[in-house]
Protein backbone atom coordinates (compact mmCIF):
# COMPACT_ATOMS: atom_id res chain seq x y z
CA UNK A 1 0.00 0.00 0.00
CA UNK A 2 1.56 3.32 -1.03
CA UNK A 3 2.44 5.78 1.72
CA UNK A 4 0.29 8.87 1.97
CA UNK A 5 1.85 12.05 0.66
CA UNK A 6 3.06 14.26 3.49
CA UNK A 7 4.55 17.78 3.53
CA UNK A 8 6.03 19.77 6.43
CA UNK A 9 6.57 23.54 6.28
CA UNK A 10 8.12 25.96 8.77
CA UNK A 11 10.38 25.07 11.68
CA UNK A 12 9.51 24.08 15.23
CA UNK A 13 8.15 25.60 17.37
CA UNK A 14 6.01 26.86 14.47
CA UNK A 15 5.60 24.11 11.87
CA UNK A 16 2.74 22.60 9.91
CA UNK A 17 2.51 19.03 8.62
CA UNK A 18 -0.08 18.23 5.93
CA UNK A 19 -1.16 14.72 4.99
CA UNK A 20 -3.08 14.06 1.76
CA UNK A 21 -5.06 10.81 2.14
CA UNK A 22 -5.87 8.79 -0.97
CA UNK A 23 -9.58 9.42 -0.39
CA UNK A 24 -8.89 13.13 -1.00
CA UNK A 25 -8.75 16.23 1.14
CA UNK A 26 -6.06 17.38 3.55
CA UNK A 27 -5.25 16.62 7.19
CA UNK A 28 -3.41 19.52 8.84
CA UNK A 29 -1.37 19.45 12.04
CA UNK A 30 0.06 22.77 13.28
CA UNK A 31 2.62 22.73 16.10
CA UNK A 32 2.38 26.28 17.49
CA UNK A 33 4.57 27.97 20.09
CA UNK A 34 2.51 27.70 23.30
CA UNK A 35 4.43 30.56 24.95
CA UNK A 36 2.35 32.95 22.85
CA UNK A 37 -0.69 31.93 24.94
CA UNK A 38 0.75 33.71 27.97
CA UNK A 39 1.54 37.00 26.28
CA UNK A 40 -0.12 40.07 24.83
CA UNK A 41 -0.71 38.51 21.40
CA UNK A 42 -4.29 38.64 20.13
CA UNK A 43 -3.57 36.34 17.22
CA UNK A 44 -1.03 33.65 16.24
CA UNK A 45 -0.49 32.74 12.58
CA UNK A 46 0.89 29.50 11.16
CA UNK A 47 3.36 29.25 8.29
CA UNK A 48 1.70 28.97 4.87
CA UNK A 49 0.92 25.38 3.88
CA UNK A 50 -0.48 23.66 0.75
CA UNK A 51 -4.06 22.33 0.75
CA UNK A 52 -5.94 20.19 -1.77
CA UNK A 53 -9.47 21.54 -2.14
CA UNK A 54 -12.42 19.54 -3.48
CA UNK A 55 -13.00 20.12 -7.19
CA UNK A 56 -9.62 21.74 -7.87
CA UNK A 57 -6.36 20.29 -9.12
CA UNK A 58 -3.18 21.61 -7.58
CA UNK A 59 -2.43 22.94 -4.14
CA UNK A 60 -3.78 26.16 -2.68
CA UNK A 61 -1.93 28.27 -0.07
CA UNK A 62 -3.53 28.31 3.39
CA UNK A 63 -2.69 29.49 6.88
CA UNK A 64 -4.19 28.59 10.22
CA UNK A 65 -4.86 31.35 12.75
CA UNK A 66 -5.79 31.31 16.40
CA UNK A 67 -7.47 34.37 17.88
CA UNK A 68 -7.84 35.27 21.55
CA UNK A 69 -11.44 34.89 22.64
CA UNK A 70 -13.69 37.95 22.51
CA UNK A 71 -16.62 36.26 24.28
CA UNK A 72 -18.38 38.53 26.75
CA UNK A 73 -16.14 41.47 25.94
CA UNK A 74 -17.53 44.67 24.44
CA UNK A 75 -14.22 46.39 23.73
CA UNK A 76 -13.03 44.18 20.92
CA UNK A 77 -10.34 41.54 21.11
CA UNK A 78 -8.37 40.67 24.21
CA UNK A 79 -4.94 39.09 24.47
CA UNK A 80 -4.36 35.42 25.18
CA UNK A 81 -3.08 36.40 28.63
CA UNK A 82 -6.33 38.17 29.56
CA UNK A 83 -8.55 35.39 28.19
CA UNK A 84 -6.63 32.70 30.08
CA UNK A 85 -5.49 31.10 26.84
CA UNK A 86 -8.99 30.74 25.40
CA UNK A 87 -9.70 31.43 21.75
CA UNK A 88 -10.86 30.20 18.37
CA UNK A 89 -9.27 28.66 15.28
CA UNK A 90 -9.70 29.72 11.65
CA UNK A 91 -8.43 28.40 8.35
CA UNK A 92 -7.65 31.05 5.75
CA UNK A 93 -7.11 30.58 2.02
CA UNK A 94 -4.50 32.92 0.58
CA UNK A 95 -5.38 32.46 -3.10
CA UNK A 96 -7.90 33.83 -5.56
CA UNK A 97 -9.85 30.67 -6.29
CA UNK A 98 -11.43 29.79 -9.63
CA UNK A 99 -15.16 29.34 -9.91
CA UNK A 100 -16.38 25.76 -9.77
CA UNK A 101 -14.90 25.16 -6.34
CA UNK A 102 -16.93 22.59 -4.42
CA UNK A 103 -17.98 22.93 -0.80
CA UNK A 104 -15.52 21.54 1.72
CA UNK A 105 -16.24 19.87 5.03
CA UNK A 106 -14.02 21.32 7.78
CA UNK A 107 -13.37 19.82 11.24
CA UNK A 108 -11.04 21.26 13.88
CA UNK A 109 -9.42 19.77 16.98
CA UNK A 110 -6.87 20.87 19.58
CA UNK A 111 -4.11 18.94 21.34
CA UNK A 112 -2.69 15.44 20.98
CA UNK A 113 -2.48 12.34 23.13
CA UNK A 114 -3.86 12.69 26.66
CA UNK A 115 -4.36 16.42 26.14
CA UNK A 116 -6.37 16.07 22.94
CA UNK A 117 -9.78 17.73 22.76
CA UNK A 118 -12.10 15.90 20.33
CA UNK A 119 -12.58 17.15 16.79
CA UNK A 120 -15.51 19.56 16.38
CA UNK A 121 -17.61 20.18 13.31
CA UNK A 122 -17.76 19.52 10.53
CA UNK A 123 -18.86 22.81 9.07
CA UNK A 124 -19.60 23.06 5.36
CA UNK A 125 -17.70 25.93 3.78
CA UNK A 126 -16.86 27.26 0.31
CA UNK A 127 -13.54 29.14 0.29
CA UNK A 128 -14.47 30.77 -3.03
CA UNK A 129 -17.18 32.83 -1.29
CA UNK A 130 -15.33 33.49 1.97
CA UNK A 131 -11.59 33.04 2.47
CA UNK A 132 -11.81 32.27 6.23
CA UNK A 133 -13.53 29.34 7.91
CA UNK A 134 -14.05 28.68 11.60
CA UNK A 135 -16.46 26.60 13.65
CA UNK A 136 -20.04 27.62 14.42
CA UNK A 137 -20.72 30.03 17.27
CA UNK A 138 -21.23 28.04 20.42
CA UNK A 139 -18.56 25.49 19.56
CA UNK A 140 -15.75 27.73 18.32
CA UNK A 141 -14.12 28.57 21.68
CA UNK A 142 -11.25 26.35 22.87
CA UNK A 143 -9.32 26.27 26.12
CA UNK A 144 -5.93 26.14 24.42
CA UNK A 145 -3.88 26.02 27.63
CA UNK A 146 -5.46 22.74 28.74
CA UNK A 147 -4.03 21.09 25.60
CA UNK A 148 -0.49 22.49 25.73
CA UNK A 149 2.38 20.01 25.78
CA UNK A 150 4.11 21.69 28.73
CA UNK A 151 7.40 19.80 28.29
CA UNK A 152 7.79 20.98 24.68
CA UNK A 153 5.88 24.28 25.16
CA UNK A 154 3.84 23.44 22.08
CA UNK A 155 0.18 23.53 21.19
CA UNK A 156 -1.06 21.25 18.41
CA UNK A 157 -4.00 22.41 16.28
CA UNK A 158 -5.55 19.82 13.97
CA UNK A 159 -7.88 20.36 11.05
CA UNK A 160 -9.33 18.16 8.35
CA UNK A 161 -10.71 19.33 5.01
CA UNK A 162 -12.64 16.78 2.99
CA UNK A 163 -15.33 16.63 0.36
CA UNK A 164 -18.81 17.13 1.73
CA UNK A 165 -20.09 13.65 2.45
CA UNK A 166 -16.51 12.39 2.77
CA UNK A 167 -16.40 10.82 -0.71
CA UNK A 168 -14.31 11.82 -3.74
Amino acid sequence: EPAELQVTVGQLPNAVTCIYPERGGTIICWEADARKLNGSDKMVVSPEFPVLLPGLTGMQPFRMLIYASTAGNDRGSLSFRTTGGKGRVELKCGAQLPSGLLDASVSIGVGTGERAQPMRGPVVHNFLHQSCCGLQRGEEEWDFRSSVNTALKRLTIRAELTHVGGGP
